[in-house]
């Protein structure tokens, strides 16, 4: 699988750092931001292939909307990410089903599938 630029937004800094190390690992390379002005930042001059977003953001960010935003300013392919059950993030009223979601917390399986099924987003 060819290197991909991934923009990572998530507000938690230790789930970040960690996903950022394990996404590096597996040879992609990782914006990350934690507000929504520095992600739109990245989009626009790093252009990444790929992005992965928490569904709940703290403050009065809105993970799912921002997703709506990513996908339809960059056309770019959005996952979300969450720690919330399927069943629970389903049941919200913000949620989107068009949107993949990937759980945390995940296993190196669990991101391999990802990074698979992301691939083909980007293609």
């Amino acid at each position: 699988m060819r290197p991909t630029i991934i923009l990572l937004v998530e507000d938690e800094p230790v789930i970040a750092l960690d996903v950022k190390h394990r996404l590096e690992r597996e040879g992609h390379r990782v914006l990350c931001a934690d507000q929504l002005d520095d992600a739109l930042w990245l989009c626009m001059h790093h252009q990444p292939g790929l992005a992965l977003v928490n569904f709940r953001m703290s403050g009065s960010t809105d993970g799912m909307a921002f997703a709506r935003l990513l996908q339809a300013r960059f056309q770019l392919p959005v996952w979300l990410m969450t720690g919330a059950r399927s069943q629970d993030l389903s049941g919200s009223p913000n949620f989107d089903a068009r949107f993949k979601v990937l759980y945390k917390p995940f296993t190196r399986h669990q991101l391999e599938v990802f990074l698979r099924e992301s691939k083909q987003d980007i293609d």
